[in-house]
Formats: structure tokens, sequence, C-alpha cells
């Protein structure tokens, strides 16, 4: 799959900041999360944008 890199890249930014690393890697990283994982990824892509854009 072509995704597969963003799918990893958010489930660690879930994993990380939603879970608290409560939960193991492996269980975020499944194909059943794959679309939740994506949308944290452009939730926190669009914060980030929106963080730097009023800093600078």
């Amino acid at each position: 799959m072509s995704y597969m890199f963003l799918h990893y890249l958010a489930s660690y930014i879930y994993w990380i900041f939603i879970k608290f690393c409560r939960t193991k890697i492996e269980d975020e990283q499944e194909r059943q999360h794959i679309e939740r994982n994506i949308l944290t990824l452009i939730l926190s892509i669009f914060v980030l944008g929106f963080i730097i854009t009023k800093l600078f």
C-alpha cells in the first residue's frame, strides 16, 4: 500500500499524544485503524501549521 509510511507516522502520533503510550504500538498500527491515524496526521499537520503561522 502506498500510504503505509503515513499510516505508521500517524499511528506514532496518535499513540504518543492521544493514548499516552498506554497501549502497544503494534495494536495502533493495525489495518482497522488506518482512517483514524490518517485523520490524526491531517489534524496534527493543521495544528502545527496554525501554530507556525501565528508565531512567524
